[in-house]
């Protein structure tokens, strides 16, 4: 792909050392930094306008109850026409500075083809939206875009009864900017949105880009962003795709705009992404010109700030083109969690055994059977384990494969040796693979004791972290991979030896610097919030950046008035299912004397049994020699231990686990299942173990 077209069309191969998921035979991500074109501020004549049926009419009434009277006034048959009830339209500012709720209501216009979607430009400053009773989605911000999937409540006959809550916290409050009912969510391409729009008067830019840093300072602009006046801008991108490449799965994969950015393919509209701090992608197969020129058009406004700290704004971390065959791995798709005995007072570790997980997609036209292949390299290049499994997938399917070796001498990540392996996920069809990729991780254990702090490979250390954003002086949030190295050793010669990411998800090649480097991790989410928006980006965080050794923590969040209250603890609890959905909770198992202490000489046979939506997945103990089969629902104990996988079914609810075990009294464990975000398992509790797989959600 693309033989031929690089540097003409501004296009580098390489890919970043130790990125997660770099390309291997099979597949290829191209890095697109170069030669982009940049305008300053909005292009005259260009304005960027959503398509839809605007809803403009309303009945409101104020109701102080707020959400407490949502089983009366949200259902469809409600009757508008009595006293409280009044007429307003979209934009309308129905509050006049009184602090409280109010509810809208509307009937929606009827809809050709698949159920629709609303999008919201403005509500101010909170909203819950019901269709036909149904709850379906909770936002907070005023001035933030948001959309609202209405499939699970639509009638495709009709009438469709709209209800929103609107919660005002200070001065005009209401629905105050379009509403529009969006049978296919996109936005009209003008100017330089198109392919053939005349960018060459534009200033070349080389990504990573902050076009912020570069203003003048103003005295009046905001102090806590550097008295930088915050502006809108243009990014345009040329680049060659060969014929070839028709057929193929093709995507572009944004690791962070700042922010609020819609991006355009040859004219167009392929999404828009509000948040700042967060990496996305966008399908461009369909949108691609094969065997010519296409053009990638990007806006961003970076005005509405999402902290308080100089933000910046632009393009400013790296953008990649990846080309795979229509059944690949899915991006973030993979997931290596170690299981192993916690080291003893030698040091030495004991094999340890890696849990697999892969995710397949199959863009065919078709059902494709493959051989799904796995490989483990150490540090030096040397295959310590491999496994293979056949796998079969539907046409436009998305399914996630397990397997499981071990690494018998692993060699472990630590402060002082941060050894690293790579898997290796190679689909091969008749012995010849359609897809590779190779994904860096780390085989460590980790514990968290009340009394005694924190355990990194059985040995106690103290945490000496600083918490640091992502700007660095004179260039802004545009850091180069090569100065994140730099910072990270710097930080270390300072004494620390952790990081906290204040106040957001970090550009990846900051997490592949402490994986190199040796520095301990607490990745942050950027806002508290259970919207579903938010959750998404949680979920984003966490399949993103899971593989990464370093981290030993996710922060939901930081600095937020509603920590410590009865709400703010409802809201990270959603939050921790997200987390908890990517990661099967494994459970330890310990056998103790009448002291509570564990017996390291006990070999007991331990039979578990699962109650509720919920199963075992696997069982282990950490000896090499034992030959039990691992699928299954008993384990003898190794040096007084073993372990349960469990995992959650279709349906939410309560799950009990009890291990029993003849002679001895049983123990019990309560889960909860959650709501799935995606076909990964997952729990909404989790038990603190000394194992602490890769990229779990860490205590």
């Amino acid at each position: 792909m693309l033989a031929g077209l690089l540097g003409a069309t501004g296009i580098e191969s390489e890919a970043r050392a130790g990125d997660a998921g770099q390309p291997a035979a099979g597949r290829q991500r191209l890095l697109l930094d170069a030669g982009w074109r940049f305008h300053r501020g909005e292009v005259p004549g260009v304005d960027i306008q959503p398509e839809g049926t605007p809803i403009t009419r309303w009945r409101w009434m104020a109701d102080d109850a707020g959400p407490g009277d949502a089983d009366r006034m949200a259902v469809s048959e409600l009757d508008t026409s009595g006293d409280g009830w009044k007429d307003a339209t979209t934009g309308e500012d129905t509050f006049k500075g009184r602090v409280g709720f109010s509810w809208y209501r509307t009937i929606l216009p009827a809809a050709s083809g698949a159920a629709p979607a609303l999008h919201f430009e403005c509500v101010d400053d909170n909203a819950l939206v019901y269709l036909n009773g149904q709850r379906l989605a909770s936002h907070k911000g005023w001035d933030v875009p948001f959309d609202v999937d209405l499939k699970p409540a639509w009638k495709a006959g009709g009438p469709n009864a709209l209800a929103i809550l609107v919660e005002n916290t200070a001065g005009a409050g209401g629905i105050t900017a379009p509403v529009l009912l969006q049978e296919m969510p996109g936005y009209r391409a003008a100017g330089s949105a198109l392919a053939d729009f005349d960018d060459r008067s534009w200033q070349t830019a080389h990504l990573p880009h902050d076009f912020l840093v570069q203003g003048k300072f103003d005295a009046s602009a905001d102090r806590n962003h550097g008295y930088l006046p915050a502006t809108t801008g243009w990014y345009r991108k040329s680049f060659n795709l060969p014929a070839s490449d028709k057929g193929r799965s093709l995507w572009i994969e944004f690791e962070g705009v700042f922010r609020d950015s819609f991006v355009w393919l040859n004219g167009q509209f392929l999404g828009r992404h509000p948040g700042g701090y967060t990496s996305f992608r966008y399908d461009i197969s369909r949108a691609a010109n094969f065997g010519g020129v296409n053009v990638l058009a990007v806006h961003v406004d970076p005005r509405h700030f999402e902290g308080w700290w100089y933000e910046g704004g632009g393009i400013y971390r790296h953008v990649w083109l990846n080309a795979a065959s229509p059944l690949h791995v899915a991006p973030w798709g993979t997931f290596v969690s170690a299981e192993l005995p916690e080291p003893g007072a030698d040091g030495e570790a004991a094999p340890a055994t890696l849990r697999i997980r892969t995710a397949l997609v199959n863009e065919g036209a078709s059902a494709q059977g493959a051989a799904l292949v796995s490989k483990v390299m150490d540090d030096a290049g040397k295959v310590v384990a491999t496994a293979s499994l056949p796998v079969s997938l539907d046409a436009g399917a998305r399914r996630e494969f397990q397997q499981q070796v071990i690494v018998r001498e692993p060699r472990l990540w630590s402060l002082e040796t941060p050894r690293m392996y790579q898997l290796v996920s190679t689909i091969e069809e008749g012995g010849q693979p359609l897809d590779s990729l190779k994904t860096p991780f780390g085989i460590r254990t980790i514990r968290f004791d009340a009394e005694k702090g924190f355990f990194l490979n059985g040995k106690a250390v103290k945490i000496r972290g600083v918490c640091n954003h992502q700007d660095f002086a004179g260039i802004g949030t545009a850091v180069p991979d090569t100065l994140e190295y730099w910072r990270v050793r710097k930080v270390q010669e300072m004494g620390a030896n952790a990081w906290r990411m204040s106040h957001n998800p970090p550009t990846p090649s900051l997490l592949d610097a402490c994986d190199r480097l040796g520095m301990l991790v607490m990745d942050e989410n950027r806002h508290l919030s259970d919207s579903p928006d938010n959750l998404a980006e949680v979920a984003g965080m966490v399949e993103r950046d899971r593989n990464h050794p370093s981290i030993i923590m996710w922060s939901m969040c930081n600095e937020q008035p509603e920590a410590g209250s009865e709400a703010g603890g409802r809201t990270f609890a959603a939050m921790k299912a997200t987390v908890l959905q990517y990661d099967p909770t494994p459970v330890e198992v310990d056998v103790l004397d009448a002291h509570g202490r564990i017996v390291p000489t006990a070999d007991n046979l331990v039979t578990f049994k699962v109650s509720g939506p919920g199963y075992v997945g696997g069982v282990g103990n950490g000896n090499p020699a034992d030959h039990d089969p691992d699928k299954a629902d008993y384990r003898r104990a190794f040096h007084g231990k073993c372990l349960v996988v469990l995992g959650a079914g279709e349906s939410t609810g309560p799950i009990r686990l009890v291990a029993t075990s003849p002679g001895l009294p049983s123990a019990a464990l309560s889960l909860r299942a959650a709501e799935r975000a995606s076909d990964s398992e997952g729990l909404t509790s989790r038990i603190s173990h000394p194992n602490g797989p890769n990229g779990a959600a860490r205590p």
